[in-house]
């Protein structure tokens, strides 16, 4: 048989379709043309899943709801600085509470000079005593002052002029104090308390909010009673 004699022409019994389409001659004879069995299977599936959505809305509004509630992902709360653990307090006051603060008043009230040269533009918050041998006093306002980064971190605070700078904005005095206050930190008679902390913060995060610009602890430790409620 040649493949002439052994395909024959069939005529698609859709009644809005009028292809041809040859079959073989093998099996039971097709009714349609792929284009309409395709279709067909289309309209199927297409009814299959309407009927699945209309069953589960039945059985949702059954329950009383009106569509299934998306799942939604658990928020997580945010924890309040004052109840972060001691170690994490103290360092969220350090650099996001009282940096910060002597940044903003340094670069206002001496309009963004380093405090221990005059070449270099405040970008840092130095500590005149380091916080790593001091840490009794690293929120001490006297302790702070708005460095340049080449003194601060390259040249390990330029102490010498850094004493010098506090000097000459402030007096030999108030130079005094600071070293006195550091030395009784070494004998052990100043220790920082967790409430103390909290304090400290709340007290920097008021005066920069409302641009109060402070350098003398005397002064600081006034504020820090009105705020925290101790007067």
């Amino acid at each position: 048989m040649t493949i002439e004699t052994r395909y024959r022409l069939i005529k698609c019994q859709e009644p809005e379709c009028k292809n041809t389409f040859r079959w073989n001659g093998y099996g039971i004879k097709p009714k349609r043309c792929m284009t309409c069995e395709n279709l067909r299977h289309f309209e199927k599936q297409k009814q299959y899943a309407q009927n699945a959505i209309q069953k589960k809305k039945a059985a949702w509004e059954e329950n009383g709801k009106s569509r299934k509630p998306a799942r939604t992902q658990k928020k997580h709360k945010r924890t309040l600085w004052e109840n972060k653990p001691t170690h994490s307090l103290i360092h969220h006051v350090q650099y996001n509470i009282v940096n910060p603060y002597i940044r903003a008043r340094d670069n206002t009230i001496f309009k963004g000079e380093c405090i221990s040269c005059s070449d270099e533009k405040l970008m840092e918050a130095g500590h005149r005593f380091a916080v790593g041998d001091y840490p009794g006093i690293r929120f001490l306002i006297s302790n702070i002052h708005g460095q340049g980064t080449n003194c601060n971190q390259f040249l390990n605070g330029n102490i010498e002029e850094f004493d010098k700078g506090i000097k000459k904005r402030f007096g030999g005095k108030y130079l005094e104090i600071l070293h006195q206050t550091a030395e009784l930190y070494q004998h052990g008679h100043i220790k920082l308390m967790r409430s103390e902390i909290i304090e400290i913060g709340r007290t920097y995060k008021y005066l920069h909010e409302n641009k109060l610009w402070v350098f003398s602890p005397t002064k600081f430790n006034y504020y820090l009673k009105i705020i925290n409620g101790n007067i």
